[in-house]
């Protein structure tokens, strides 16, 4: 696969803009003007989706809860309302769930914004938290609205995709993990193309353009 191939396929890339859009939606004031589209009926979580959801709010609510045994966690609601699409900066982006089994679109294959720190795996007590942002891919299996603290946040529960980056190129290895996150880590719409016997994700034209000028700085 070379690098001017996938150029010309994120040229080509669907970004969801054109979609029409007069479904009932649902945003707040913490997250508008972004929103969900399409509402679908109230979800239970299964004790997977449960637990990845405790997750969540302990690795964003930290500092306040102190501990995975904290009861605001194990006592929070079981239900979600889902939706099945989303429209951040414009762009929509779909769900594995709404998407048709006759659609070649990919609108559910997605580029994430994370932040990680650097030293998660030592001790807190003789390495300092080093906060930075990192990139992922997850193929998004609903979005959904799910009150904490009595404040309802705009999520979604999504696979992450196994992924491993080599000469510009984002090469998919299959899943990894599943988790919720925030609709506002999201990016872009992302695509996929095969070659040789590999799969590789396609960025929207900017990051795959940043990535490929880094390969050729070295």
């Amino acid at each position: 696969m070379h690098q001017h191939q996938l150029l010309s396929f994120a040229s080509k890339l669907v970004s969801g803009r054109s979609e029409n859009n007069n479904a009932k939606s649902f945003s707040t004031p913490t997250y508008s003007p972004d929103q969900f589209l399409t509402v679908q009926p109230v979800h239970s979580l299964s004790n997977v989706e449960f637990k990845r959801l405790n997750e969540h709010y302990f690795t964003v609510y930290e500092a306040e809860l102190e501990t995975r045994g904290n009861p605001v966690l194990r006592n929070m609601e079981r239900t979600v309302q889902v939706w099945h699409r989303c429209c951040v900066d414009g762009v929509i982006f779909h769900c594995k769930q709404y998407q048709r089994r006759n659609s070649a679109r990919l609108n559910h294959l997605a580029c994430i914004c994370q932040q990680v720190d650097l030293n998660a795996n030592f001790s807190r007590n003789t390495w300092p938290e080093v906060m930075v942002d990192q990139l992922h891919y997850v193929e998004i299996h609903y979005f959904c609205v799910h009150i904490f603290h009595g404040v309802p946040h705009m999520l979604m529960f999504s696979t992450y995709r196994n992924t491993n980056v080599h000469d510009g190129l984002v090469e998919d290895r299959g899943k990894k993990n599943d988790g919720f996150q925030d609709i506002r880590t999201l990016q872009h719409v992302c695509g996929k193309v095969q070659s040789k016997g590999k799969t590789y994700i396609v960025d929207n034209l900017e990051t795959l353009a940043e990535r490929l000028q880094d390969v050729f700085n070295r």
